[in-house]
């Protein structure tokens, strides 16, 4: 029987030889171990085994040794007792040493420090706990090992979470660790100062380029700035170190929030409306899903949650990176950068619910940095993207611009060829902006100044000239003429054949003006023709002033503008009285008493005309200023005598009138006026016609 209990005792002692690892061998200069193969680790399924339980021999035969550096469980609900060994007593008494649990998410945390006495001194951590129970204010959790340990016996933690199960347990010095804070502090405020950064300079850009894009990259990176501020624990230990529930709360809400705000961001960036319709429409049922997953966080978390959360969040990541290869893939340039940013975040992202599922071993670099190095890349390919897409779209609108710059250039070209046909001046007095407004019937009422004026013997001159060199000399005659009316503020209406009809809506000093300009002209004008061995030619104006109707007339397919009134009739008979009486300008009464100082030309009555259907008379008047200096001297040495004469004529004195135009002719023989009025005295003091006859009779038409 004793020779049984021997065997039994020796092969419970081999058995706990087996699962036992080696005691880790403190060294100052070392100054860290990871303790993940210096562990034995027990499952308790049931979560009832305690502390005191462990050392009983069915129990301790239970733990496993482990192997890997950090310890993944995948997404167990059980929870997980760890065990190690320390030794050199002489070592651990002479250095300040301390315990680092790595993974913030963890729910709770107890570890039993072996005393003397037997017994065993507990500390106690985990998201479910307040801040202020941890010894040093780090995110992970770390607590100084106990003076008085007994290293005769292994240290105890006990591990439970409902999260990605997985931690790695470091003994540092607290030398050492300094040392590890002050690299992390550094690796961590450049990794949230370039969230930062970014976030702010996309915020200036918006401004500028007023993209809604921008705001849902802003709004996605701030989110993923606090996600990854709560998976890192920074949260809890700066922002809200007095709520652990909601530091436990806190990743897979804001993760949430994230993914809703990428995903609108995925739909706008990429146009998928345009590009993708289908993809546009999941995007839109994937948000949905997950505004609600966040707010069954907000209620509720437990590991169904977190398994359903971390199927989503791949899913999501996948279809974002699936829409951005569909729509790279129809040709839209932008989506590249886009491409490239959701493969490198996915890897990362992904790692730790696939490890967690399906249990892979995490290497510890990973652990620290994967999701830092994956959400920066991305985040910063999400910045080059945007940029590519404003320049994308900033050469789309600057060769759309060209386009409509070369349009309106082509505009502006047929509106200076439709000014040449409508002056612009008719448009402005029919208060329109653009040609293109006008319709037919459009018109508008006004007092005017009409200008006609027409070349003398147009006809025997254009029969010695060819078609072509008719169109070449009619065309430099109105390039002479056509420049002074619109210095005088008036507009050609129109030409007809050699004739010119202009149109003065200022006042009526300016139809008056650019007739005598014109007169002025024409010397010029036949001065540069006689260079050529050219005849010289002779105009003559008729200018009226009244009311008018201006618009356009015509049919629906061609029209065109024109004037309706009795007082352009008039002034155009005006112009052809320039013949009878020899004279080059002729204006009717109305248009002198327009004049601000009539006193200021040199005029004459000349005549008055009755125009058919009207019951009084029309006075009319020459104008000679714009005769050549001789002729007008000699108009000023008779103007006296004549207006005597003129006014006894129209008194019925024909004899008196008579012997004063013979005075006129005396001192001015070439008056062709003069000659006119002696002969029609003449035939009135014979009685050869009668005295309505003796007025000019003008047909209205």
């Amino acid at each position: 029987m004793k020779k049984l209990i021997t065997i039994i005792v020796f092969l419970l002692t081999i058995q706990i030889t087996i699962h036992a690892t080696e005691p880790i061998m403190l060294e100052e200069e070392k100054g860290e171990y990871l303790l993940g193969p210096h562990l034995d680790i027990l499952e308790d399924k049931n979560k009832t085994l305690q502390v005191k339980d462990l050392a009983k021999n069915e129990i301790e035969s239970l733990f496993q040794k482990s192997s890997d550096e950090v310890q993944n469980f995948g997404l167990s609900t059980s929870a997980f007792w760890v065990r190690f060994y320390l030794s050199n007593q002489e070592q651990y008494n002479r250095e300040k040493w301390l315990i680092e649990i790595s993974n913030p998410s963890l729910d709770s945390i107890e570890i039993y420090f072996p005393t003397t006495n037997n017994g065993y001194i507990k500390h106690i951590g985990g998201d479910k706990h307040p801040y202020s129970v941890r010894h040093l204010s780090h995110k992970n959790y770390v607590y100084f090992l106990p003076s008085n340990i007994d290293l005769s016996s292994p240290v105890y933690i006990r591990i439970t979470t409902i999260s990605e199960f997985f931690f790695r347990i470091k003994l540092w010095t607290l030398r050492k660790f300094s040392e590890y804070i002050h690299w992390e502090q550094y690796i961590n405020g450049m990794y949230y100062g370039i969230l930062l950064i970014m976030i702010l300079y996309n915020l200036f850009i918006y401004f500028s380029v007023r993209d809604i894009s921008y705001i849902y990259y802003i709004i996605g990176t701030t989110s993923l700035f606090f996600t990854l501020l709560s998976l890192d624990g920074l949260s809890y230990q700066y922002l809200w170190p007095n709520h652990p529930n909601w530091s436990h709360k806190s990743p897979g809400i804001f993760a949430f929030f994230t993914l809703i705000w990428w995903s609108l961001f995925c739909k706008h960036f990429l146009i998928t409306k345009r590009y993708a319709p289908i993809f546009d429409k999941i995007l839109s049922f994937l948000t949905l899903i997950c505004l609600v997953i966040m707010l069954i966080l907000f209620v509720n978390y437990n590991s169904l949650i977190d398994v359903i959360s971390s199927i989503i969040t791949i899913t999501c990541m996948a279809f974002f990176l699936i829409t951005g290869i569909h729509v790279l893939r129809k040709g839209y340039s932008p989506a590249m950068y886009y491409v490239l940013a959701w493969i490198g975040l996915i890897v990362a992202v992904s790692f730790y619910p696939l490890c967690g599922i399906l249990q892979i071993p995490i290497n510890s670099f990973f652990e620290n940095y994967g999701i830092k190095i994956g959400s920066a890349i991305e985040i910063l390919l999400f910045s080059l993207a945007l940029a590519n897409k404003i320049n994308i779209i900033k050469k789309e609108r600057e060769k759309a611009l060209a386009l409509k710059f070369k349009e309106s250039q082509k505009l502006a070209l047929l509106n200076n060829t439709f000014r040449k046909f409508v002056p612009h001046a008719f448009i402005d007095l029919l208060g329109k902006s653009s040609i293109t407004e006008i319709q037919l019937g459009d018109c508008i009422e006004k007092e005017m100044s009409i200008l006609f004026s027409d070349i003398r013997s147009f006809t025997t001159i254009s029969e010695n000239m060819s078609p072509q060199d008719n169109f070449k000399f009619v065309n430099s005659f109105m390039s002479a003429m056509g420049p002074i009316i619109r210095q005088h503020n008036g507009f050609i209406d129109k030409y007809i054949g050699d004739a010119i009809m202009a149109l003065f809506s200022v006042s009526a000093d300016n139809a008056v003006q650019a007739g005598i300009h014109m007169l002025q002209k024409i010397k010029e004008y036949n001065q540069e023709r006689s260079k050529y061995w050219k005849n010289s030619i002779n105009i003559g104006i008729g200018i009226n002033t009244g009311p008018l109707m201006l618009g356009t007339i015509g049919e629906q397919d061609r029209m065109e503008s024109t004037v309706i009134s009795d007082a352009v009739n008039l002034a155009s008979r005006l112009e052809g009285m320039t013949k009878m009486y020899g004279v080059s300008f002729l204006i009717s009464e109305a248009t002198l008493s327009r004049l601000e100082k009539p006193s200021a030309y040199s005029y004459r009555m000349l005549d008055k005309v009755q125009v058919k259907g009207k019951k009084d008379p029309v006075t009319v008047y020459e104008i000679f200023d714009g005769d050549i200096p001789e002729i007008k001297e000699a108009k000023l040495s008779i103007l006296d005598t004549f207006e005597t004469a003129i006014n006894l004529y129209f008194e019925q004195k024909f004899q008196e009138a008579q012997n004063l135009f013979k005075d006129c002719q005396q001192k001015y023989p070439a008056d062709k006026a003069t000659q006119t009025y002696i002969g029609r005295c003449q035939l009135l003091l014979e009685g050869k016609i009668l005295w309505n006859q003796g007025i000019t009779q003008l047909d209205r038409k």
